[in-house]
């Protein structure tokens, strides 16, 4: 027991006599000393499926972007982050002491790689640990598991591929590898015959039409005669609505008569509807929108939202709660491009318009439309297009939640949810972003919903033998055949004048003489 507490104590001195030039005055021995045992891997969770490699010494002057372009080699890469230090050094306090010994014995950097594939994480911490980058050796061991974004940010180069299978720890054989290297070729071919072009689909929804026959021999005819027979036909036919894509640039048939006249035009179809249905992950990536957007300047489409962007807010609108960080957050995206504020709109619109959505997630997106209207006044570009953009398509959302509120059993639900929608109302109006005649409108439609006022309480009762049951208040007992009902177009007299007494009953029935 006392050799093995005196080479305990002889090891204390060693590790002392080892740091006492690296600590500075004052700060705590004890922290370095853990510092050095700390087992390298430690962050490892013992998850067999995470994919996130855990990267330490790295060199100091290094950024994401260099960590994520070197770490490629091995595979594709879906997130990169790196652990800056906290300059505890210049501010002083207990953790001084640990920071000045990463940045002695090592670069003082840990970062983290999430890869999409595990395999592709196995071999890169595999290759990575011991290598030499930047004058600093790295190890690697494995992090908690990340979620994982849709695409990869970092993608693997081409020739990192094939050094990827011919360094592979468990080497296949050549049949295999022929398979192998032949299968992905053939799975890209058969997606991209899956997947047809614009052309194809513009001609495949006009293909057997009327309006086919026409395009194609008006086509033919402008390829033999120029240009002034397409001006002769549109002057001559102006009325005629077979020929009313002449004036119409963006039509389908419009898009399909320049494709026949030039071969290399790309028609633009038109976008599909919003669905709830589809991504809706948290992890938004601009990272091919900045040269989308670029491409679109040049080509003088300034009010058009990009397919990635459009993608992108999709997913937020899906993916949305009543959560504020996650409103806000959409809201700031469509003021940042409200350059294309008709499509952020329509798009909005559609949204609230879905029959099977939460109504959860509807009153979210209205926080939205709200929070939108509110910022719609600030000095952005275009923010003001908003306004004038909802106005023109509010109406039938507000007629679309009375729907929802009669749907909901019971009237104290029902009045709760109306008051809720009131209350914005009021909040607009005290904004003043909709003129009073259109917040009357809307709050008239909230009241009614768009079916009319009659065939909803007719189809929220649900019952036979309640048509005297109207917004709650019930027929009595007694009347089982509506005799209390309003069929002559006069107005009922009091609860009183009805009540009659039997007396009066004999006298005004029993007029012949006859038993009843």
């Amino acid at each position: 027991m006392g050799d093995f507490l005196g080479e305990l104590q002889k090891e204390q001195a060693q590790r002392e006599e080892r740091y006492k030039d690296k600590i500075a005055e004052g700060k705590s021995v004890s922290s370095i000393l853990a510092l050095e045992g700390q087992k390298v891997g430690s962050r490892d969770s013992g998850d067999p499926l995470t994919t996130n490699v855990c990267a330490l010494n790295l060199p100091a002057n290094i950024s994401e972007k260099a960590l994520g372009d070197f770490f490629s080699q091995w595979g594709d890469i879906g997130t990169v982050k790196i652990m800056w230090p906290r300059g505890d050094d210049v501010h002083g306090g207990a953790g001084g002491g640990i920071t000045s010994l990463r940045n002695t014995r090592s670069a003082g950097l840990t970062g983290f790689v999430c890869f999409m594939e595990r395999a592709d994480a196995e071999f890169a911490c595999r290759e990575a640990d011991g290598i030499t980058w930047g004058g600093c050796i790295l190890r690697t061991s494995w992090g908690k598991a990340m979620p994982k974004p849709p695409r990869p940010y970092y993608v693997r180069p081409k020739g990192a591929e094939k050094r990827h299978r011919s360094q592979s720890a468990s080497p296949q054989p050549s049949w295999a590898k022929k398979r192998s290297s032949a299968s992905p070729s053939s799975r890209k071919h058969r997606r991209m015959a899956r997947s047809p072009s614009p052309r194809t689909q513009v001609e495949q929804r006009l293909e057997g039409s009327e309006d086919q026959t026409v395009i194609q021999s008006v086509a033919a005819r402008v390829k033999e005669y120029g240009p002034s027979f397409e001006s002769m036909v549109r002057e001559k036919e102006w009325d005629n609505p077979k020929y009313a894509w002449l004036r119409d640039d963006e039509s389908m048939e419009a898009q399909y008569y320049q494709t026949l006249l030039n071969p290399r035009y790309v028609p633009e179809l038109p976008a599909k509807a919003f669905e709830d249905d589809g991504n809706a992950s948290l992890y938004d990536s601009d990272s091919g929108e900045d040269s989308e957007a670029e491409r679109l300047r040049k080509q003088r489409k300034t009010d058009v939202l990009g397919k990635a962007t459009r993608r992108r807010f999709e997913a937020m609108l899906r993916g949305i709660t009543l959560r504020r960080e996650r409103i806000a957050g959409v809201m700031l995206f469509a003021l940042e491009h409200a350059h294309a504020a008709d499509t952020i709109s329509d798009i909005l619109m559609q949204s609230l318009l879905i029959p099977s959505t939460p109504v959860p997630r509807k009153v979210a997106r209205l926080y939205v439309v709200s929070d939108i209207l509110h910022n719609s006044a600030a000095p952005l570009p275009n923010a003001w297009r908003y306004r004038s953009a909802f106005e023109a398509r509010i109406g039938a959302i507000f007629s679309h939640f009375g729907d929802v509120a009669k749907s909901f059993p019971g009237l104290m639900k029902q009045e709760g949810f109306k008051t809720q929608l009131r209350a914005l109302l009021e909040v607009w109006d005290s904004w003043m972003v909709f003129p009073p005649a259109t917040l009357e409108e809307l709050s008239i439609g909230l009241e009614r919903g768009s079916k009319g006022a009659g065939e909803v309480e007719a189809a929220a009762s649900g019952q036979d033998g309640a048509q005297g049951k109207v917004a709650g208040h019930g027929a009595d007992d007694d009347d089982e055949d509506g005799a209390e009902a309003d069929v002559d177009g006069e107005e009922l007299g009091d609860q009183e004048d009805h009540a009659r007494q039997p007396a009066d009953i004999e006298e005004d029935e029993d007029v012949d003489g006859e038993a009843l």
